[in-house]
């Protein structure tokens, strides 16, 4: 779905097998409501899906950011909820142009629903949700990071947001303390590690660093 016009449908746009990619211009709105059921919904292009959307994955369908080039993409809806498994796939994230996935809520209604993040690489990804409608710790539990132990966590952001990062993912200030007195910082940039406690490889072709000193959070406009 392309073009500079927004689209002018109101209702639930429907993706229930291949793929549905956007990738309207700029300010250019393709789609409101979205549900995904064992299918992929891929944006090409910033701010494709109408601000106050719920995007409902269902059954392992895929959220893909397809930030080609090494420029990421930001986009930000009001609720993402993943019914059975949902999927979030990141990629062309990067430190200078990161992909942002900001959210007022995530809902997993179930006990048995999980999400589960692929190719998230810290400070080139961001997954963003409201403070005033964060998840519970049960919640948490059951999103899960590929490469990393179940179970996630919030970070600090802004003063609006959380940032949704794996369980075992350091705070930013520990990361800036560890370089600090390593001296490795220059090192790790130019090896494009991740941590050491994750428990899966890279995924092939995603080889950006997580362990750089914190850099400076960017303001949800």
């Amino acid at each position: 779905m392309e073009g500079s016009q927004p689209n002018t449908y109101t209702g639930n746009t429907y993706v229930q097998s291949g793929t549905l990619e956007l990738m309207k211009q700029p300010k250019a709105t393709a789609v409101r409501n979205v549900i995904v059921e064992q299918a992929n919904l891929q944006i090409s292009g910033s701010h494709q899906i109408e601000d106050t959307a719920k995007v409902t994955l269902i059954r392992k369908a895929t959220f893909t950011f397809n930030g080609a080039g090494g420029v990421g993409l930001t986009e930000k809806i009001h609720t993402l909820q993943a019914d059975g498994q949902g999927v979030i796939n990141f990629a062309g994230g990067t430190l200078a142009v990161p992909n942002v996935l900001e959210t007022t809520q995530v809902l997993l209604p179930t006990a048995d629903d999980t999400l589960f993040i692929r190719n998230w690489i810290e400070f080139s990804d961001y997954f963003l949700v409201s403070r005033a409608f964060a998840p519970n710790s049960a919640a948490l539990s059951r999103i899960w990071f590929e490469g990393w132990d179940p179970g996630a966590k919030l970070r600090d952001y802004n003063t609006s947001h959380w940032e949704i990062v794996p369980f075992a993912a350091p705070e930013p200030a520990t990361y800036g303390a560890l370089l600090g007195a390593l001296g490795m910082g220059a090192y790790l940039v130019r090896r494009g590690r991740r941590p050491s406690h994750r428990r899966g490889a890279a995924v092939a072709g995603r080889a950006a660093s997580s362990g750089v000193a914190e850099v400076s959070r960017r303001q949800i406009k």
